[in-house]
């Protein structure tokens, strides 16, 4: 209690000055401070009435050994314990100005990350005439239709989509948008021929297929997240290739003669 209390009557600039010492030691500042007040005259004044210390204290490298795992809130950690400990997203901060609405790696991820396809996905004929299998496969989705609403990386499984007459079936003499439905938190494939009733957050295509009677046209080309800036260029170089800009304006100068500007 007496260590607590002396960590407590710290000003925030001395706090910071004991974390700043003890990230290289893969602790945090108050478990280095416990350890440095523990010491054999550490330098700080603590009183120590009653009670009983034990444990297994290595005196010559000032270290606390053996800890159990820690239950409370101000209680010390092993290195171990720390080093497998695994951060969520909305404890790791970007550089931010200020007070930013927006101050963690989930944000970041929220704001910036579309919903689509990671790896998989394949679209194929299956087995039975006209049914379609979607292989399974990873991705990104949004859980709510909002293009800043909290997005989740996912798989999702083998699937069948079967065929026949219904919504939601591979449809005859139709194109069927094969995509990811989010469906209240368990991703899986699916089929519409009505393409607006594709949401933009919650959902995203993997493809098209045309049946025809048992025959099956397959079109694998949906919303991929993979090396997009690359895949975007290569993309406009191959669809595009060379184009004005700006400039080039051909007028008349003379009789046979034309002008173009730069």
């Amino acid at each position: 209690n007496k260590v607590v209390a002396l960590w407590h009557a710290l000003s925030p600039e001395e706090k910071a000055e004991w974390e700043s010492a003890a990230r290289p030691r893969h602790m945090t500042g108050y478990a280095w401070f416990l350890s440095q007040a523990l010491r054999p005259n550490p330098g700080i004044y603590l009183p120590l009435q009653g009670g009983t210390m034990q444990g297994n204290i290595y005196m010559a490298k000032h270290r606390l050994l053996h800890l159990p795992l820690p239950t409370d809130i101000q209680e010390a950690a092993s290195k171990a314990y720390a080093d497998a400990l695994i951060l969520p997203a909305t404890q790791v901060e970007p550089s931010h100005i200020g007070a930013a609405t927006f101050d963690d790696l989930q944000d970041l991820i929220n704001n910036t990350m579309s919903a689509g396809r990671t790896s998989g996905g394949l679209i194929e004929a299956s087995s039975a005439a006209g049914n379609v299998k979607v292989n399974l496969g990873t991705g990104f989705i949004k859980i709510t239709d909002s293009p800043n609403g909290l997005t989740r990386s996912f798989n999702w499984p083998n699937t069948i989509i079967v065929a026949g007459a219904l919504p939601g079936n591979i449809i005859d003499k139709e194109t069927n948008y094969i995509y990811i439905d989010y469906s209240a938190g368990v991703p899986v494939p699916k089929a519409t021929t009505d393409r607006t009733t594709i949401e933009l957050n919650r959902m995203f295509t993997l493809g098209r297929v045309y049946r025809d009677g048992v025959t099956l046209h397959i079109v694998n080309s949906g919303v991929n997240l993979y090396n997009h800036m690359r895949n975007n260029h290569e993309r406009l170089i191959g669809v595009r290739g060379f184009e004005r800009a700006s400039g080039g304006v051909i007028a008349e100068k003379l009789v046979r003669y034309l002008t173009s500007t730069d």
